[in-house]
């Protein structure tokens, strides 16, 4: 009996898997497949893809373990479309042509700390780029390698964005919005560092370098900026502005610090149409959220703002800025505070109405022609500023005070530094000055007089020049080099002493007396050396004597007797008579019958004696006169005993003050005639300034106390 399995198969015969075996063959397959693909479909895209990795529901969650995301976190928000960079570091590596990122929807990119995108196959791939509209804030920084192209609308607030590449750095398709942002764009090549069809920015253009628009261009309306091709590489600055009491600034960087700006880039001074600001300059203010110290007034920040007529700079301000005042016609009043350090140059020309400027000791720049064409009157220089030609030209400037100051002080008063400053009368120099540069003084025809330090070195050329009222001058020992024409038209100059011994020990440039009265100019020069300068060329054109010392002096009368109230004139007799030096001094001994003058005027105050010397200021010869009034002996005042109050000093002069006053109380003064002079309330002090010398009384409350007034 054949068993089945003896049966020869019949190759024809189709042999049919029995349907238990059919079905996971065929639909188990088939079914996985379905079952996948709809695991696929509820994975979904959330509109972003960083590098090659799209994100989706499935992964945003671990979006930071991605590959480019090399450090930092990423975190998003698939509900509201933000993505979150803080401290993050993302980079596509040269093989690659994807975008660092890629926002195929509408997004919000928020910054947290510093962040970077970095691409290194730069043919093609963007750092960002958005197809829909992209909003990128946040307090945060980024700093991009490549470009960022948005084919919609771009904004950027708050934050800090950086970009370098060789393309367009911000290439925007829509409407560029920059709000409370601080972009730095650099690039290299021929391609525009931005463009947009429509620009809005809350701030202000500036450029850190030449940049150069199509001919007939303009800021906005889709023209583009060029570069300048004579430089390899440009670098520009957009920034916002922020107003505050009228005045713009803008954030300096990502510190905490602000600089006061223009209110327009486009235009060269203050705009007509924007108002005049109000108030003090503030010493901080707040940007995006973030309080900044105002450190700065920027160039031409205020430049032909009228109406502006006060203005008070903080302490916080370090520098103000090249013209940032110029022409600012109605400006009468600046406070400048201590911890200034720099004024640039023109920071004040033209300010025609500003009458007075008092600069503070912090100051260490004081650039040219700060001050030129201003109305100040008078002026004190720290002695460790070099002024340089600040005030050139200030025609209303009278005086002028280069104050005392420390060892390694400034020596040298620059080149045209008061050149053609018409009123300028009267001026001190500190006794290290050696220099006098060229055309210092130039052109200051009100000028009469001038001590010389006796550190002066060098006069230099035209530094007298035109000084049409300058009457003498005392030439120190330690001059040794005058400068060409350093006293033409000095048509007033009618006496010269030199104190140096040896004319060839002065090194002369050409015409130092040119256009002089030479024939009506007297040079004195020390003793036994007139032959000398007689013989010495262009000294020799002037009427040249010897200086003639101080033998003796003698006062009349040598003794007098006079009553109370009286007045006696002293006469000092020099001899010979003809010494050059003339000048005394009158001194007392320490007496309260009298009072003297230095024009040795003698009052008689009450019964007492005294001794006046008068002294010679050449060679120190001294001579004596004895007085005595009222034929008693010097009685000083002595106070009273007995009563509550007393004034000390006694004899008084100035500000003098009353003992035992608890309390303000009346107090009225008297002559020696009983005339009331003076009527005051006060609880500590009167003051006598102005009073003539003499005795007083003066009544407080019940009591009388007399006193004397030298």
């Amino acid at each position: 009996m054949k068993t089945q399995s003896d049966i020869p198969r019949n190759t024809s015969t189709t042999q049919r898997t029995p349907r238990k075996h059919w079905l996971p063959s065929r639909i188990l397959p088939l079914f996985l497949i379905l079952l996948l693909a709809g695991s696929i479909a509820r994975a979904e895209s959330l509109g972003l893809q960083i590098g090659n990795w799209p994100v989706t529901t499935d992964n945003y969650q671990n979006i930071g373990d991605l590959a480019p995301v090399k450090s930092g976190t990423v975190t998003l928000d698939p509900d509201s479309k933000v993505l979150t960079l803080e401290n993050a570091l993302i980079s596509i590596d040269a093989s690659s042509n994807a975008h660092d990122l890629e926002f195929l929807t509408e997004y919000t990119l928020v910054l947290k700390g510093n962040n970077s995108l970095k691409i290194y196959n730069l043919a093609e791939p963007a750092a960002i780029y958005a197809k829909k509209n992209l909003t990128i804030e946040g307090s945060g920084s980024l700093e991009c390698n490549a470009k960022i192209l948005a084919a919609q609308n771009l904004t950027i607030k708050s934050c800090r964005l950086s970009s370098f590449t060789f393309y367009p750095n911000i290439d925007c398709r829509g409407d560029l919005t920059v709000d409370g942002a601080y972009l730095v764009l650099e690039w290299n090549g021929n391609n525009p560092p931005v463009r947009w069809k429509r620009l809005s920015v809350n701030g202000k253009l500036s450029y850190k370098c030449t940049v150069v628009k199509p001919e007939g261009g303009h800021i906005s309306g889709g023209d583009v900026w060029t570069k300048d091709n004579n430089l390899e590489k440009e670098y520009i600055e957009l920034a916002p502005r922020f107003c505050v009491n009228g005045f713009y600034f803008e954030r300096i960087g990502t510190e905490e610090k602000a600089r006061l700006i223009p209110p327009s880039k486009t235009e060269p001074y203050w705009p007509a149409s924007y108002e005049t600001p109000t108030g003090e300059i503030p010493a901080t203010v707040n940007i995006g959220g973030v309080q900044c110290q105002v450190v700065e007034i920027a160039a031409h920040a205020l430049k032909k703002c009228s109406g502006l007529e006060s203005v008070s700079i903080p302490s916080t301000v370090k520098t103000i800025g090249e013209g940032a005042f110029s022409g600012c016609q109605d400006l009468t009043t600046v406070q400048l505070q201590e911890g200034l350090e720099t004024i640039g140059i023109a920071a004040f020309i033209n300010c025609t109405k500003l009458t007075a400027i008092t600069l503070p000791t912090s100051l260490k720049t004081l650039d040219q022609v700060a001050f030129t064409n201003t109305g100040i009157k008078t002026v004190e220089i720290p002695g460790d500023l070099n002024c340089r030609n600040a005030f050139k030209e200030c025609k209303s400037l009278e005086t002028v005070t280069i104050l005392p100051g420390p060892k390694e002080s400034i020596k040298t008063i620059e080149g045209d530094a008061f050149v053609n400053c018409t009123a300028l009368k009267t001026v001190t120099l500190p006794d290290y000055t050696t220099t006098l540069g060229t055309g210092a003084f130039q052109g200051c025809t009100a000028l009469e007089n001038i001590n010389l330090p006796p550190s002066l070195e060098t006069i230099g050329i035209k530094a007298f020049n035109g000084c049409t009222q300058l009457q003498k001058l005392l030439i120190p020992k330690s001059i040794t080099t005058i400068g060409q024409q350093a006293f033409n038209d000095c048509t007033a100059l009618t006496f010269i002493e030199v104190e140096q011994e040896d004319p060839s020990a002065i090194t002369l440039g050409p015409d130092i007396f040119k256009g002089m009265n030479k024939s009506q100019c007297t040079l004195r020069v020390p003793i036994g050396k007139a032959e000398d300068y007689k013989n010495a060329e262009q000294w020799q054109e002037l009427n040249v004597e010897a200086l003639i010392p101080v033998e003796g002096i003698t006062i009349e009368p040598t003794s007098a007797t006079m009553a109370k109230g009286e007045k006696l004139t002293l006469q000092a007799i020099i001899t010979p008579s003809n010494a050059s030096n003339q000048n005394i001094t009158w001194k007392k001994s320490t007496t309260i019958a009298i009072s003297l003058n230095p024009a040795g005027i003698v009052t008689a105050l009450r019964p007492g004696t005294a001794t006046i010397t008068a002294t010679t200021e050449d060679g120190g010869y001294q001579a004596t006169c004895e007085i005595t009034v009222g034929g008693g002996t010097d009685t000083p005042v002595t106070p009273p005993n007995k009563g509550q109050y007393r004034i000390t000093p006694n004899p008084a002069h100035g500000l003098c003050r009353i003992e035992g006053l608890a309390s303000p109380a009346n107090v009225e003064v008297y002559n020696a005639i009983g005339q009331k002079v003076l009527e005051l309330e006060t609880a500590d002090a009167i003051d006598l300034t102005g009073l003539p010398a003499g005795e007083y009384l003066a009544r407080i409350k019940n009591e009388s106390l007399r006193f004397i007034v030298e």
